[in-house]
């Protein structure tokens, strides 16, 4: 792959994911993320490392990428979970509110969603899913 090549380096990411090898796939979507810390790049990288328990990592490279681009629904929801995962429920949701605002539906699925798992009751949590 090109030293330069955000695509090359997430065309392999999404192949090594693919194929359950996270550690390397992560390795090539932070190669991707160095490049270009945008939406794009940052989206994939979290997503693996959300799965895999990289909970810090992946709220510090949201945050980053929400001053960047802070209108982007895309980014807010995932910040949400990481921060849940965290036990930072306050934090968590006001991502969420934060998404609601931005057009990203929320509903009553993310009650199952397991970053969520301490605060399910939460009448704040509970009044963003309707």
């Amino acid at each position: 792959i090109a030293p330069e090549s955000v695509q090359g380096y997430l065309l392999l990411g999404d192949v090594l994911q693919a194929q359950e090898r996270d550690e390397k796939a992560i390795e090539e979507y932070r190669k991707a993320a160095r490049i270009d810390p945008g939406p794009d790049t940052i989206i994939p990288l979290t997503a693996v490392l959300l799965r895999t328990g990289g909970y810090e990592e992946a709220e510090s490279l949201l945050k980053g990428a929400v001053r960047r681009a802070p209108d982007d629904p895309r980014l807010l929801l995932p910040l949400a979970r990481a921060r849940g995962h965290l036990g930072r429920t306050d934090q968590a949701l006001e991502a969420l509110r934060r998404a609601r605002e931005a057009g990203q539906v929320l509903d009553a699925r993310l009650a199952a969603d397991p970053a969520f798992a301490a605060f399910r009751n939460d009448p704040r949590f509970q009044e963003l899913l309707k």
